[in-house]
């Protein structure tokens, strides 16, 4: 689907707002949250090529 991260954004602050009735600055501070979350599982799952060779 043609789309780019700030569409989903914004499509996801529209409905968090309409669906949980909040406001736009707590759905911004969930989103947040959410995305946060994200970037810490990836980090979490990444080996670290850098010090790859000193361990064999």
């Amino acid at each position: 689907m043609p789309t780019t991260i700030a569409n989903e954004h914004d499509v996801m602050m529209r409905t968090t707002i309409k669906h949980f009735d909040i406001g736009q600055c707590q759905a911004e501070e969930w989103i947040e949250r959410i995305r946060q979350k994200g970037v810490d599982i990836y980090d979490s799952n990444q080996i670290d090529w850098t010090n790859i060779s000193d361990q064999y």
